[in-house]
C-alpha cells in the first residue's frame, strides 16, 4: 500500500511539471541548480551590466540588453572594488574600493534603498570581501569582521576572523556551513581556508597560502578550489570534513585570471595563454577554446548559453557550446567588472 501511494505522489508530480510548462507562454528558461537539482529557478535575461572607472574615480555603471546594445545607467561616487545583484529583490550592491559607502540600488528605479558607510577614519581599503547568497549578502571588512545582511538591511549574522589583521576576502556558503578565505596583509602570516558551522564556530582551519581566483560547491562535503601557484595553477578539491586539499589538476607555466562554472563539473578558465574549458568528468581533462588572453573576469549565462568575457576595454560575448563569436562591445573606461542581470518569474 505504502508502495502504491508513493508511486502515486510521483506521478502527480510528473503531471503537475508537465503542466506547469504547457501553460507558460512567455519566453522564459527554467534553471536547474547543478548542486540542488531539486531547486527549480525561473527567470529570463535582462541583459548585462559593465562597471567601469572613469577619470574622477568614479564608478560608471553601464548596462548592454539582450539585442547587445549598450547605455548609460547610472555614475556612482567612489572607486570600484566589487558588485553583486539580488534577483529575487531586483538589487544591485555597489561596494566602493575607496571614498564612498556601499550601496543597495533598485534597479527598477535606480535609487539607493539602503547604504552602509565605511567604518574607519583612515585612507584603508574598508570592504575586503563580498558575496551573496539568496538573500543573504555577505561582507568582510578591514577589521577582522564577517556581517551578513537581508536585502532589508536587517544584519543576520556578524562574527570574527580567526585573528588579529586578518580579512576575509571569498565566501561559499553551503548546508549551513560558511567557508572563507581568509588573508593577513602582514609578511609571514598565511591565508587559510575557515569553515564555521551553523552556531558559528569554526570547524576548519586549513592553511592554503596560495592566490585564490575562485571556488565554487561540488557537493556537501567538498569544494573545487582554483588557485595560482609560483610555477603555475592549480585546481583541487577540499573537504572541510578531512581538512584536507587533494590537487586534481597541474598546470606549469601559466597563471588564471578569471573562471567561470557551465556546469556540475565544467568550467571555462581564462589563463595569460588563452581560453580553456576544463571538464572534471571527462578525464579531468582541459581543452582549449581560443587565444583570448588578458581576460580579467568571466560570467556565464545558463539562460541564453552565453559566455561574457571581460577585457580592459571591451566585452566579447561567445555562444555554448560551439563557442562561437558573437560581438564584442568597447567601453571608453577602464572596465571592472560584468553581472547578467535577470528578471526572476512568479510560476505558474
Amino acid at each position: 500500500m505504502e508502495f502504491l501511494i508513493q508511486k502515486t505522489k510521483r506521478f502527480l508530480a510528473v503531471v503537475l511539471i508537465l503542466l506547469l510548462f504547457s501553460c507558460d507562454k512567455e519566453p522564459t528558461s527554467v534553471i536547474v541548480d547543478p548542486i540542488d537539482p531539486t531547486e527549480n529557478i525561473q527567470y529570463k535575461t535582462k541583459g548585462l551590466f559593465l562597471f567601469s572607472e572613469n577619470s574622477q574615480q568614479q564608478t560608471v555603471i553601464s548596462f548592454i540588453d539582450s539585442s547587445f546594445m549598450m547605455s548609460a545607467w547610472k555614475i556612482v561616487g567612489g572607486s570600484f572594488f566589487d558588485a553583486r545583484i539580488d534577483v529575487s529583490n531586483q538589487l544591485l550592491y555597489f561596494f566602493p574600493k575607496l571614498n564612498g559607502e556601499m550601496k543597495a540600488i533598485s534597479i527598477h528605479d535606480k535609487t539607493t534603498i539602503w547604504s552602509i558607510s565605511p567604518q574607519n577614519s583612515s585612507s584603508a581599503q574598508w570592504f575586503r570581501g563580498v558575496e551573496l547568497f539568496d538573500d543573504e549578502l555577505f561582507i568582510g571588512d578591514n577589521n577582522g569582521y564577517i556581517n551578513s545582511y537581508n536585502h532589508l538591511n536587517n544584519t543576520m549574522k556578524s562574527f570574527q576572523t580567526i585573528g588579529f589583521n586578518y580579512f576575509a576576502s571569498h565566501f561559499l556558503y553551503y548546508d549551513h556551513n560558511i567557508y572563507t578565505f581568509q588573508e593577513s596583509p602582514e609578511s609571514g602570516k598565511k591565508s587559510k581556508i575557515v569553515v564555521y558551522n551553523f552556531g558559528l564556530q569554526i570547524i576548519c582551519n586549513f592553511i592554503l597560502d596560495q592566490k585564490l581566483i575562485d571556488w565554487f560547491i561540488k557537493d556537501e562535503n567538498q569544494i573545487f578550489v582554483f588557485y595560482n601557484t609560483t610555477s603555475g595553477y592549480e585546481i583541487s578539491l577540499f573537504s572541510y570534513f578531512y581538512s584536507g586539499n587533494s590537487t586534481i589538476k597541474t598546470v606549469f607555466g601559466s597563471q588564471i585570471s578569471a573562471v567561470a562554472r557551465l556546469g556540475e563539473d565544467q568550467f571555462v578558465i581564462a589563463t595569460d595563454k588563452g581560453l580553456f574549458l576544463y571538464d572534471h568528468l571527462a578525464q579531468n581533462s582541459v581543452m582549449q577554446i581560443n587565444g583570448r588572453d588578458n581576460i580579467i573576469q568571466l560570467d556565464y549565462n545558463k539562460d541564453n548559453h552565453t559566455l561574457a568575457c571581460l577585457f580592459d576595454n571591451r566585452v566579447e560575448f561567445y555562444q555554448y557550446s560551439q563557442w562561437n563569436f558573437i560581438t564584442s562591445i568597447s567601453s571608453s573606461n577602464k572596465a571592472n567588472k560584468i553581472l547578467w542581470c535577470f528578471e526572476q518569474l512568479k510560476m505558474k
